[in-house]
């Protein structure tokens, strides 16, 4: 072979070393693109995947998850839940396990709690249990069915019984299940519901009274008082208001005031003397004292928002606050209204009646409740949560 032939296919494979060149360089520059690319999406899902968990952390930082059918069954008490069924009453931490519990017999058990207390007693049934956050007080069989139950904070327990020859009974029992009194409404009306006053000196009874072809509401008071072990209970005073319309809760706004509520009427009793309110409102859903007032949440009409106003001793309506399309669970002390609606809880000043804050569950809410030290429960579909307030 010649030499001009192999000067030649020399000359034709520089050439082609050198066309391939710029494409070596444009593949380097777009693979160091593309990593650049992908060390940014990386870094930014490790950020926004930290912000995730530390609110899921900050949610459920003493919590524990379940089943919605178990979490109808929790109801926040003491620094735990308390998780009630037909058979058993079980106080768990915040952590789901099991500090105490007790075996009970019950078709339909309710459970009221009020700060260190709480009352399980079988709606219909003759059956109650008293708890505190140390085990079970006691348990005692009624002779009447029950129609209605609450506790005091100094764990008395009121209850409405269905009894013969009479249109209901309350019976009052203290905290060792030592019998107080018992109340027998033969002429006043039926009993409905009760609350006792701020100081546990007083039982306020919410009456409907049905003689006569027309509904006329009572509140009776009843004062109590205990000497030397001994219990006394006296009828204090009985309030007609000016009203066709069943008053069927009462609420103690303090020893000496007192508030009941209907359908959309509002009253408020003291010393001796009732006042309406000032225009009233169309669907009343719940009240509750919230500071020196009462906090109603209710709507004006059917698929209406619910709404909230804070009510004061001179009876005239407020600026509402709108609180959602539901009203699924409600807290409130002397200064925090906690409300829960469309999966969200809202932290409401209960001076003003703002919205301090606002936190999103995304999950439906059945119960809410305080903590010792004001930190916030929330029983959720999914679990429970603890929120600080």
């Amino acid at each position: 072979m010649s030499s001009s032939d192999i000067d030649s296919r020399r000359g034709k494979g520089s050439k082609n070393k050198r066309s391939l060149f710029p494409l070596v360089i444009l593949f380097t520059v777009l693979l160091m693109i593309a990593s650049g690319v992908l060390v940014y999406l990386v870094r930014e899902h490790v950020e926004a995947s930290k912000g995730y968990d530390k609110t899921a952390y900050e949610m459920m930082a003493s919590g524990f998850t379940c089943e919605y059918s178990e979490a109808q069954k929790l109801y926040p008490f003491g620094e735990g839940v308390l998780k009630v069924t037909p058979t058993r009453v079980a106080y768990l931490s915040m952590t789901g396990s099991e500090v105490y519990g007790a075996d009970i017999e019950m078709e339909n058990p309710f459970c009221v709690v009020n700060q260190g207390y709480a009352l399980v007693a079988d709606a219909g049934g003759y059956f109650s249990a008293l708890f505190d956050t140390n085990g079970q007080l006691y348990t005692y069989q009624t002779d009447g069915a029950i129609r209605f139950g609450t506790v005091g904070t100094d764990g008395t327990t009121a209850y409405i019984l269905e009894k013969t020859d009479t249109k209901g009974t309350l019976f009052l029992l203290d905290k060792n299940s030592v019998f107080i009194s018992e109340w027998r409404s033969v002429e006043s009306g039926y009993p409905l519901s009760a609350c006792f006053s701020p100081d546990q000196t007083s039982v306020y009874v919410a009456l409907a009274d049905t003689d006569g072809g027309v509904v006329r509401p009572h509140m009776k008071e009843i004062g109590l008082s205990v000497e030397n072990g001994a219990y006394t209970a006296k009828d204090l005073s009985i309030y007609s208001p000016d009203s066709s319309n069943i008053l069927s809760v009462v609420q103690a706004m303090d020893d000496d005031t007192l508030f009941a509520a209907g359908i959309s009427d509002l009253f408020l009793f003291n010393a001796g003397s009732s006042k309406s309110i000032s225009e009233p409102f169309g669907q009343i859903f719940q009240v509750l004292p919230a500071g020196n007032r009462l906090a109603v949440f209710y709507s004006e009409g059917v698929d209406q928002e619910i709404c909230l106003e804070l009510i004061g001793a001179d009876m005239k309506r407020q600026t509402p606050l709108v609180i959602g399309n539901e009203l699924s669970a409600v807290i409130a002390n002397d200064k925090l209204i906690v409300a829960a609606s469309d999966g969200v809880l809202l932290f409401i000043d209960a001076s003003n009646n703002t919205v301090i804050r606002t936190v999103e569950v995304n999950q439906e809410i059945i119960r809410v409740g305080f903590q010792e030290d004001g930190t916030v429960v929330a029983v959720t579909a999914d679990g429970v949560r603890e929120i600080a307030a």
